[in-house]
């Protein structure tokens, strides 16, 4: 019995190693491509407490092959899926904090580990202050025709000791995936303009002279330009992104519409805009405005336009969400309920008598936000206030849906927990608008739980 026992143990030791040492065309099965990866999503990235705002990996063949066991020059790599290794250049990188983009070298160290597929480990040059060599993988992932769209990149934290590492996880893709944020805005537009691209410093520039020039209040003027200012002194603000203005004016105050997605049409940015007309309404003209931060990769367009996607289902517009980030607030002050002007005003003062906070600007723009509900708004729409501490600075809150119980609206929100993140706490303030048309006494809100992938 005990030599049969050892025998078991040594055929199981057996397989392990077999696992482990694959050969290499069994382990890489995925090739690479000339294309270009970045990170294309608006969840936060962070890396030893700094965010990521900018990521891509270029890659180009050498057309030559190499063997495994060659020393690779640095910013080089080797498909490994192929029986010849194809030699490939490979470019890094990475902004921080909103910051101009950096060109870091990569060091190829081949495999991540014996048994791990299509993952190739990297030492990169340290951007931290520290001299700790600074470990990246990249996990190449494919679609349905086995082509390589997508790389899953961990940078690895080898400073700090313990369970509170902060490297970073998340994944970059090769497909022109627009991002981007919306806010309510006035954008002053010319009678003749609905929609407008600002992708140079110089075009905002213009745009603000302009705005400056039409004789607004002064009070409205200086929190209108603080947004705009913001983004002025943000240097390299437009190597990432653009910000769209659209200005429409609606016929009725009973159409609604909102932001439904941005597609790519040549070289030119394409607003997709819900819309939802009903069949009985006033004729009272409204003036939709709002201003969009898109997310570019690097890529130049040279123009915007929008068009309308009619709905039928108002359900879809019981609820829109909007998020800030700027202030912790007692647990007293976590939920509001505002029906009423009044009421708004009360609130309104109420986060003005908060001195510091986590962001200052965004408390201003937040401000700005609420001062646009007016008396009218209340007719027909409430707001719904949700401020809550998130434990960690990785986390991602964003609203996902809701439904109603025993009179009560449950508002559901994702809260998307990075594999490792910081240990800061975070504070989100978001703002609900409400219609009407849903019937509640009260609220209250939950959280879906998801790990961040």
């Amino acid at each position: 019995m005990k030599k049969i026992s050892i025998i078991s143990v040594l055929i199981f030791m057996l397989l392990i190693l077999t696992s482990c040492f694959s050969t290499r065309l069994d382990l890489f099965t995925i090739s690479l491509v000339e294309d270009r990866f970045y990170y294309a999503d608006n969840d936060p990235v962070f890396y030893m407490d700094k965010e990521i705002t900018y990521f891509t990996i270029e890659l180009t063949s050498m057309n030559k092959t190499v063997l495994e066991k060659d020393e690779f020059e640095k910013n080089t790599m080797g498909d490994f899926s192929k029986d010849e290794i194809e030699l490939y250049e490979i470019y890094l990188y990475i902004g921080f904090d909103g910051q101009a983009p950096t060109y870091y070298d990569l060091t190829f160290e081949g495999r991540a580990n014996p048994g791990r597929s299509n993952a190739y480990k990297f030492t990169i040059e340290s951007f931290t202050s520290s001299n700790y060599p600074i470990y990246i993988v990249f996990d190449l992932n494919q679609n349905q025709s086995n082509e390589l769209k997508e790389i899953r990149v961990d940078i690895k934290d080898n400073e700090t000791v313990g369970p509170n590492k902060k490297g970073a996880s998340f994944r970059v893709t090769c497909e022109n995936k627009i991002t981007y944020q919306s806010q309510p805005f006035s954008s002053h537009l010319d009678n003749d303009q609905e929609i407008m691209l600002i992708s140079t410093k110089e075009e905002l520039e213009l745009y603000i002279d302009r705005i400056n020039q039409l004789g607004l209040d002064e009070d409205y003027l200086d929190n209108y330009n603080y947004y705009l200012n913001s983004v002025l002194e943000k240097s390299y603000f437009f190597s990432y992104k653009v910000l769209i203005l659209i200005d429409l004016a609606l016929s009725s105050t009973n159409i609604r519409i909102s932001v439904n997605s941005i597609e790519t049409i040549d070289n030119n940015l394409n607003v997709i805009i819900d819309k939802l007309t009903p069949e009985v309404g006033d004729t009272v003209i409204q003036v939709w405005g709002t201003l969009i931060e898109v997310n570019t990769n690097g890529i130049d367009y040279d123009s915007v336009s929008y068009e309308y996607n009619e709905v039928t289902d108002s359900s879809k517009f019981y609820i829109k969400s909007y998020s800030y980030y700027f202030q912790y607030f007692n647990d007293e002050e976590s939920k509001f309920i505002i029906k009423d002007y009044e009421s708004l005003e009360d609130y309104i003062e109420l986060v003005m008598n908060y001195d510091g906070g986590y962001n200052y600007q965004g408390k201003t723009l937040y401000i700005n936000h609420l001062r646009k509900y007016d008396e009218v708004y209340f007719n027909s729409n409430s707001l719904i206030i949700i401020n809550y501490n998130a434990g960690s600075g990785s986390a991602l809150i964003n609203y996902k849906d809701f439904r109603i119980e025993d009179n009560n609206l449950i508002v559901i929100l994702n809260y998307y927990t990075p594999s490792i993140g910081t240990d800061d706490i975070k504070p989100w303030n978001l703002i609900f608008e409400v219609s009407n048309e849903l019937e509640f006494k009260d609220f209250e809100f939950s959280f879906k739980v998801n790990n961040m992938k």
